[in-house]
């Protein structure tokens, strides 16, 4: 596990009402987690059930790489440790160097705060996983085969040992764990007619 950590100026953010305060009757409105000037894509967001951790993930358009060769766009995943109030920089998820561009991430956080994540690898549904908080991520272990994918889509048990993982190739394929993502089985279509999922 490495350190992808992104340099940059502290956010400026807006006031979150206290805890315990009363429930809004509307929504407080939106306000801008990623840096100044950032042209962020695909947000995924994912809470801690048993903590204050929020997390978001997005393609960061525009932004910085990990290295000259590394994906651009890239994949980068900023946490939050009191629900939402203030974030952390944003954190790669991977250098990846020789990978042209990473795209539509999903994120999720098991009952013990792990953070897990699935995201396409130009054409390769990758996997990975954080266990500090999104600072550091595993390396992450294409799941989906040799051949091109699209959109994946997974979810988990709540203590995140049994993991299934989705994707499109024309037809639907599912990979899964049921070891917490350090073994996977073989991808197989789970369609059974000859229609084109997308």
């Amino acid at each position: 596990e490495a350190s992808l950590r992104i340099p940059t100026p502290a956010l400026a953010v807006a006031t979150w009402p206290a805890r315990g305060a009363p429930p809004a009757r509307t929504w407080i409105g939106e306000r801008q987690i990623s840096p100044a000037g950032s042209d962020s894509w695909e947000p995924e967001v994912a809470g801690d059930p048993s903590s204050s951790y929020v997390y978001v993930a997005y393609r960061w358009h525009n932004g910085p790489r990990a290295c000259s060769r590394c994906p651009d766009p890239p994949i980068v995943v900023q946490s939050s440790s009191d629900a939402g109030r203030t974030w952390a920089a944003p954190v790669f998820v991977c250098a990846c160097p020789g990978v042209q561009g990473q795209f539509d991430p999903v994120i999720q956080v098991t009952s013990t705060g792990t953070v897990y994540a699935t995201w396409m690898n130009w054409y390769d549904t990758v996997f990975s996983k954080s266990t500090d908080h999104g600072q550091t991520w595993s390396s992450p272990v294409e799941v989906s085969g040799a051949r091109w994918t699209d959109h994946p889509w997974f979810g988990s048990s709540a203590d995140g040992r049994d993991i299934y993982v989705f994707w499109a190739q024309g037809d639907v394929f599912e990979a899964h764990s049921h070891v917490s993502g350090a073994t996977w089985s073989v991808p197989r279509k789970i369609n059974t007619d000859r229609q084109r999922y997308y």
